[in-house]
């Protein structure tokens, strides 16, 4: 093929595990314990208030709520994200990702694909330990982008915000053109999916949740229901929770994801 050849991936529970909480929560809830809670400066209290509006959201997958996590890192340096991901990861993570998805994208590399992950997590937070286990660059690595200014990440983002429709618009956005294969997993990469002009994968769906009228075509079906009756191909990827590993994000509230069992 004399075209590009581009791959596009979710992140969370499509690449790697998202049982029982998604890392981009662990890590942000994880370093509030640590660094600010039970501080009164001034830093301190403004990061905390804006964890507990996000425990009040509730809705971990809406775009106010993953816009609140950009928020909670604004301050810190690029270096300091990325360290605070990569941490995360190695306490609570490491061996969660999926080792069909990781063949599958050094098989597409092998064939001379680009391979992208498109996430609606925090950019420097996922970069550095997504780059380093899938072997792509962290450039290929797109999440919710922050201005950052005089080397430190602000308030202001970066639209499209990748969530939902926003996520499908990344992709002509930022990538430029149109993926031959995408892969997702939950009713928020359904846009990014139909991006696809060809394969269209999708890991672990929900097969329990009758989708409502919000979730446009998805109304009346389940997550895996929409897609059999697309033709897209259904896998299936071991998810666990590691009753070894303390998940902050549990003590805070915050409902767990629910994961379909292995067939």
């Amino acid at each position: 093929m004399n075209i590009r050849k581009v791959a596009v991936f979710d992140g969370d529970g499509t690449v790697i595990g998202q049982a029982p909480h998604y890392l981009a929560d662990e890590a942000l809830y994880r370093y509030a314990d640590k660094y600010y809670k039970g501080k009164n400066d001034k830093v301190s209290k403004e990061k905390m208030a804006i964890l507990n509006r996000m425990v009040k959201d509730g809705n971990n997958v809406g775009k106010v709520y993953v816009e609140d996590r950009a928020h909670f890192l604004a301050g810190m340096t690029p270096e300091e994200v990325a360290k605070l991901g990569y941490d995360c990861y190695v306490e609570s993570y490491q061996g969660k990702f999926y080792p069909e998805m990781k063949q599958l994208i050094a098989n597409l590399k092998e064939y001379g694909f680009e391979v992208w992950i498109l996430t609606a997590s925090p950019e420097f937070l996922y970069q550095k330990f997504l780059s380093e286990e899938l072997g792509i660059p962290e450039v290929n690595i797109l999440g919710m982008k922050s201005v950052v200014v005089d080397g430190v990440l602000t308030n202001e983002i970066v639209l499209p915000i990748p969530q939902d429709d926003g996520k499908a618009n990344v992709i002509p956005t930022f990538i430029k053109t149109r993926p031959l294969v995408v892969g997702g997993n939950s009713r928020g990469d359904m846009d990014m999916l139909n991006q696809s002009c060809g394969l269209k994968i999708v890991v672990n769906p929900d097969d329990k949740t009758v989708r409502g009228p919000e979730d446009g075509p998805m109304h009346g079906l389940t997550v895996k229901e929409y897609w059999e009756k697309e033709g897209a191909v259904i896998v299936r990827c071991n998810d666990v929770r590691d009753p070894k590993v303390r998940f902050h994000t549990s003590e805070w509230g915050i409902r767990e994801n629910v994961i379909n069992p292995k067939e």
